[in-house]
């Protein structure tokens, strides 16, 4: 079948050097208008050596939600990664690469513990860990906020939630980090270690329950089928390393925002708790953490008029449907009082929405607020720093200064 290609985007989404640095939104924009659906090639990489079939491109916010409601049309079976894995690869994700009726039986089983109510629970130890870090970047008045923040405070608090010596958590922090960096094959083997660990912990929780998220997943059931420690090990890796880095990048994305848009940073503080809901909806937009995720189609179909077989990898790209003008008004200002802001940072809706959505929006206000109310008048001393990534947005260095008393 012959499938079309947009000119402005030859190549582009799988060539490295376009993930290098902030610059894709011009060219996301040009696709939005050109080629809101286009075939790619697929990337040659050390597991893909002879690259693979190629896959679509959809790159609007309205053909991203399409296909992400559909799960019985685009699923996710076959992974959620552009290229092929074997299967015994797609399991080690868990939910991510299960479709009805595997992932519903797992989502429930989750789901009875993983809470709003449980996330309100926690809000105060959530607030005390925010305002510890905040108190020591405050003595040392010049700081990497990646380094003294987004590397420990989504950690802290995931590994408390599941019970991990805190010993532990620099050693999984770096995990994490493997798992979502390239090349690979490390990757694969540190969500190995991972899920190795998280098995571990739930074979210990079996014989010594305590209070934590852990125990409550050993012990929780639906229809009298319990998760085996296996299957919590593989849950355990999916949200450290989902939690760490998900809140991790929309906290530095939202400090450069605040500075780069400083009638922004001083409205908030206006008002904090009133301007926190939609401010931190805001932060997901415009940080958009997640820039991709593959589906697959179960069957022959359509996208926007244009045929799509049985078979054929479908992308949607977040970043770029998180800046359509035609859903957003102004969608290259960070405005923190945007309504309605139908962001897709937790995913286009369906089953796969992010289970811990609420956590990170609870995470995100919190440590802003302490944060802000801390340094007011702080500035950004040097370069920030992206990672050359074209699944997740992640920023690897942000020199600040306190910028002085309030």
């Amino acid at each position: 079948m012959s499938r079309p290609t947009a000119a402005a985007s030859a190549e582009i989404l799988t060539d490295p050097d376009f993930w290098q640095g902030n610059r894709q939104d011009a060219t996301f924009r040009i696709l939005r208008e050109r080629a809101p659906i286009s075939w790619q090639p697929e990337p040659v990489t050390s597991w893909n050596p002879k690259g693979g079939p190629g896959f679509w491109s959809v790159v609007t916010h309205a053909l991203v939600t399409e296909v992400s409601r559909n799960p019985d049309i685009f699923g996710s079976r076959h992974g959620t990664e552009i290229i092929d894995l074997e299967p015994e690869v797609y399991q080690l994700a868990g939910m991510l690469n299960m479709d009805a009726p595997e992932h519903t039986r797992l989502r429930q089983i989750v789901s009875r513990v993983f809470t709003p109510r449980r996330v309100t629970a926690m809000l105060r130890d959530i607030r005390l860990r925010a305002h510890d870090i905040v108190d020591r970047m405050a003595g040392a008045g010049e700081f990497d906020f990646v380094a003294e923040v987004a590397d420990t405070y989504p950690a802290g608090i995931v590994a408390d939630v599941m019970g991990v010596a805190p010993s532990d958590v620099p050693d999984l922090v770096d995990l994490t980090k493997q798992i979502l960096s390239p090349p690979p094959e490390r990757a694969h083997h540190a969500n190995l270690q991972m899920i190795e660990y998280g098995t571990g912990l739930a074979r210990e929780r079996a014989t010594t329950p305590t209070d934590d998220l852990l125990s409550l997943l050993v012990q929780a059931e639906v229809d009298g089928r319990r998760l085996t420690p296996e299957e919590i090990g593989v849950f355990f890796a999916l949200l450290l390393t989902a939690g760490i880095e998900t809140t991790g990048t929309a906290l530095n994305h939202a400090i450069v925002a605040l500075h780069d848009f400083p009638g922004q940073r001083a409205l908030w503080l206006t008002d904090y708790p009133a301007l926190a809901p939609a401010a931190v909806e805001e932060v997901f937009r415009w940080a958009s953490p997640v820039r991709r995720f593959r589906r697959t189609a179960l069957a022959d179909t359509e996208l926007a008029g244009t045929p799509i077989a049985a078979g054929d990898k479908v992308v949607m790209w977040y970043s770029s449907a998180n800046r359509d003008d035609t859903a957003f008004a102004d969608p290259a200002t960070f405005d923190i009082t945007r309504s309605p802001n139908p962001h897709l940072a937790f995913g286009g809706g369906g089953h796969h929405f992010c289970l811990g959505a609420n956590l990170a929006r609870a995470e995100t206000a919190a440590f802003l607020d302490a944060f802000l109310h801390a340094f007011p008048r702080y500035e950004l001393t040097g370069e920030v720093v992206y990672a050359q990534n074209d699944m997740f947005n992640v920023i690897t260095s942000i020199p600040c200064a306190s910028g002085g008393p309030r």
